[in-house]
């Protein structure tokens, strides 16, 4: 392994643990997550249609963070530099 991955390895497992609490945190909001909230798992209906929005591809939900999701949103929907700005 490089330097630099083991650097980041070794940062990873040091803050783990802080972090698996801070996501098990009783006040956090939470909700079911999709866990794969983007474009092309979206059926758009027709103007009128009893659906308007169909969200399909379901096998990685799970219960969690409430905002997970809109952050993956944006994430993959956004280009590079509006989601650096």
């Amino acid at each position: 392994i490089a330097p630099e991955h083991r650097y980041v390895c070794e940062r990873l497992i040091e803050s783990f643990d802080a972090h698996m609490a801070a996501e098990n945190d009783s006040v956090r909001t939470r909700g079911l997550v999709h866990g794969d909230f983007r474009l092309d798992n979206m059926r758009f209906g027709q103007e009128g249609a009893d659906r308007p929005l169909t969200v399909v591809d379901w096998q990685t939900v799970t219960w969690g963070p409430a905002f997970t999701d809109v952050a993956y949103f944006l994430g993959c929907a956004l280009p590079i530099e509006q989601r650096r700005d």
